[in-house]
């Protein structure tokens, strides 16, 4: 930073604009960061941004592949899982955040086996298959503290 200060006066008026216009680009990063990720989780934490999971493979009840993952915004947990995305066969689901009253890692009862996200809301309780499910619980966890106002 003292190369482009030393810089900016060597050049004269010009670089002193080039120069404050650099340390201002800076600034408004730094601060878009602190906006966008939360310094303890890591995880995006504005509330509007919509955040997908990674995709998972798992066998169907046709035993053919399908892809499963879920996404969640400033208002809805949603889930799909199904052959494709132009696919007529896509099961999935949606909840709104203000009817989740808890998110964790479980293996899943029935199939498909391993680890699912579990939601519990007011009206029961859903799988949840995505790629990552520690990583997407973290941060569904940390999206509803965010709606919630907890922090």
């Amino acid at each position: 930073m003292p190369q482009v200060v030393g810089a900016g006066m060597v050049a004269g008026r010009g670089g002193v604009v080039v120069v404050v216009a650099v340390v201002v680009g800076v600034l408004l990063v730094v601060r878009a960061h602190v906006v966008l990720v939360d310094p303890v989780g890591g995880v995006v934490a504005g509330t509007g941004l919509r955040v997908r999971s990674r995709t998972r493979a798992v066998r169907g009840a046709s035993l053919g592949l399908c892809r499963a993952f879920a996404a969640v915004d400033g208002e809805w947990l949603r889930w799909e899982m199904g052959p494709g995305p132009t696919a007529v066969d896509l099961v999935g689901g949606a909840v709104p955040l203000r009817e989740v009253t808890g998110v964790w890692v479980a293996e899943a009862v029935g199939v498909p086996a391993g680890p699912v996200v579990v939601v519990r809301t007011v009206r029961g309780w859903a799988q949840v298959l995505v790629g990552d499910p520690v990583g997407f619980a973290a941060l569904v966890d940390r999206r509803l503290r965010m709606v919630a106002g907890i922090g």
